[in-house]
């Protein structure tokens, strides 16, 4: 304000010096004056003040540059948090479930094989790998997997399998769940999830790390013979309907109220599933009830369903006591390492006669399934030439 009196002033002065008159003195004239000089002085002043601004701003930005933005939402990231600790309780949480193999992309399988293993059972599946397993690797239509849970492991052994994984890509962990028997028909149920779900099979063979697996005529039989009509819902497998339900053994059900003998079902040391029972099971998983053993649930849950192809087939020697050695087996269950190596040696070498020197052994005579028959009189042992 004192700068606008003095420079009012200097205006006057001048005028004076030049000899001019002095504004009009009455009072309209002398407010119409200071206005006018007053608009001009502030004018010259913002004008200044602007230019003044822009050039400390350009100083600035050459120094400085120009100012980032914001980032997005997406880029608002904490930074990664020190890794810890797990203890052998918590690795199972930690872990994704299931934790397939890492060979390959997940593409349509016409047949998947689902071994059932333990996380001890290394000598087992190497035993495998050494034999029947070869199958997978050479027919590009079948794959197989073993199933194995991790949940509970220590870290030392949960790193022993992911190793074994890694190295064979042949192995389905399933990280959340405890591999114990009270669990199997749990971790059938995952498999048959995974298998439809991520290998999206046509086909799925389920069977045992002690079962011998005879893959090229069961993917023959499942292509052109008498199984091929109405693949989608078949069931194959040997079959049992008359059961009992063992009410003092390590296999007692307390969960099952149905009957006391089990329903027909195909034993598990080896079976195979269509496509159409096998997306059945996955759509209802969540409302099956998960019998103690997992064959029997399997035949249970496929009960109600029409149109099921059942296929009794006594060259699936798969029940929980092995009936000798038959050449024309396609599955044999509880056959040790040394009869493994020695069955598929012969098979190797042309014979297409896997038993020992060719010579069939019995145990205890086979049947054919009546299915005309009440259950009670389905599966009598009486003809000898059944193999």
């Amino acid at each position: 304000m004192n700068d606008i009196r003095v420079h009012r002033q200097t205006f006057y002065t001048r005028l004076a010096k030049r000899g001019r008159a002095l504004p009009p003195t009455d009072m309209f004239s002398k407010v119409l004056l200071h206005a006018i000089v007053r608009r001009v002085l502030f004018a010259t002043y913002t004008v200044a003040g602007v230019g003044l601004a822009c050039r400390l701003t350009m100083v600035v930005l050459a120094l400085t540059g120009l100012p980032q933005p914001w980032p997005s939402c997406t880029d608002r990231r904490l930074p990664p948090a020190a890794p810890q600790q797990l203890s052998a309780q918590q690795l199972p949480a930690q872990q994704p479930a299931p934790h397939p193999p890492r060979d390959e992309e997940p593409i349509s399988q016409f047949l998947v094989v689902l071994a059932v293993s333990s996380p001890a059972s290394e000598e087992r599946r190497r035993v495998l790998r050494d034999t029947w397993f070869r199958s997978c690797s050479q027919d590009l239509d079948a794959k197989c997997y073993f199933v194995v849970g991790m949940g509970g492991l220590d870290e030392e052994d949960t790193r022993r399998l992911l190793e074994e994984r890694d190295l064979h890509h042949d192995m389905l962990l399933l990280p959340d769940l405890v591999d114990t028997p009270a669990n199997l028909t749990l971790k059938v149920l995952k498999a048959f999830v995974w298998a439809d779900n991520k290998a999206l099979a046509q086909y799925v063979m389920k069977c045992n790390d002690d079962s011998f697996v005879r893959l090229t005529q069961i993917m023959n039989e499942i292509k052109e013979g008498d199984t091929a009509p109405s693949a989608a819902s078949i069931y194959w497998g040997f079959f049992d309907g008359h059961s009992p339900v063992e009410a003092v053994s390590k296999w007692w059900d307390t969960d099952w109220v149905l009957c006391d003998y089990y329903l027909p079902y195909a034993h598990g040391g080896g079976f195979v599933l269509g496509s159409r029972l096998l997306r059945y099971i996955t759509r209802n998983q969540d409302d099956l009830l998960l019998y103690y053993k997992d064959d029997v649930a399997v035949g249970t849950w496929l009960a109600p369903l029409k149109n099921v192809r059942r296929v009794h087939d006594p060259r699936f020697d798969t029940e929980s006591v092995s009936r000798g050695c038959h050449n024309s087996y396609l599955v044999t269950h509880q056959k040790s390492a040394d009869e493994m190596v020695a069955m598929w040696q012969r098979l190797r070498w042309g014979s297409n006669q896997p038993c020992p020197e060719g010579q069939e052994t019995r145990h205890r005579l086979s049947y054919n399934y009546d299915w005309t028959s009440p259950p009670s009189r389905c599966c009598r042992r009486r003809d000898p030439s059944v193999p």
